[in-house]
């Protein structure tokens, strides 16, 4: 699904250098549990929200997992009764053949960098997070770290 991408920058673009940090960003939350070892950023500084929701810190995200923060609850989705290691069971489940990301727009340089996302996957029929056919799912939304 690579191909599906809306977004193809240059390769030393502010968002092609955005999308790479963010993309090791999601990769060290979902394998390093100590923000301390994260190279990502400055996590003593970080701080991030969606779509104008809470500020959430870098241990946050941690202690409570990103989609949770990022996601929070809906009619499809209890944030609140999932935890870390459960929300990405959930997503992995539910988007087995991948839960793609890309930069859409940098809104607002370094050092309070704000962007333009989306996520977007194949979800298949009988999953935590589907109950349909298999069928695209998009989410977009915009963040700002500081």
């Amino acid at each position: 699904m690579p191909q599906q991408r809306t977004h193809h920058f240059a390769p030393d673009s502010l968002e092609a250098i955005v999308e790479s940090i963010v993309q090791v960003f999601e990769m060290e939350v979902s394998h390093k549990k100590d923000p301390a070892t994260w190279v990502s950023m400055v996590t003593e500084h970080f701080r991030t929200n969606v779509n104008g929701g809470a500020w959430a810190s870098a241990q946050d995200i941690a202690d409570i997992g990103s989609y949770n923060i990022l996601i929070g609850d809906s009619a499809f989705y209890k944030s609140g009764q999932e935890s870390f290691e459960s929300s990405h069971h959930i997503f992995h489940k539910a988007f087995p053949t991948g839960f793609y990301w890309e930069v859409l727009e940098v809104l607002s340089p370094p050092p309070v960098v704000t962007f333009k996302w989306r996520h977007w996957g194949h979800s298949p029929a009988n999953t935590t997070a589907s109950s349909r056919p298999v069928r695209p799912w998009r989410c977009s939304a915009s963040a700002s770290p500081r």
